[in-house]
């Protein structure tokens, strides 16, 4: 698991290079299992489905992490701000890139 995530996270191979435990424990604080649990399919499947109520604070702890495959994207979502909504961006984040694809699931 370390590789998988050191690989598709420079801040968490930071963490886990600091940590020489064999099974460091990592918390993330105000991190919603909901949102770790799509990250966490993310990095392994290179999809996974976020509900829209919850697609925010999917986006921020990606870009906290700085999530390989998402981070572009984020900033991209970043500079377009000024031109259109967030809602709007998150749409073309859905199917731009074909090998990490990002659903959104309404509720």
């Amino acid at each position: 698991h370390k590789v998988v995530l050191s690989s598709s996270s420079p801040v968490l191979k930071q963490i886990l290079l600091g940590n020489p435990h064999q099974h460091p424990l990592i918390y993330l604080r105000k991190v919603k299992y909901s949102s770790l649990e799509s990250l966490i399919k993310f990095i392994y499947l290179g999809e996974t489905e976020v509900a829209q109520s919850e697609l925010q604070d999917f986006m921020n702890i990606a870009e906290e992490l700085e999530v390989e495959g998402l981070k572009s994207k984020l900033e991209q979502i970043n500079e377009d701000k000024n031109n259109c909504s967030i809602n709007e961006s998150i749409e073309e984040l859905s199917f731009e890139n074909p090998t990490k694809t990002f659903a959104m699931k309404s509720e």
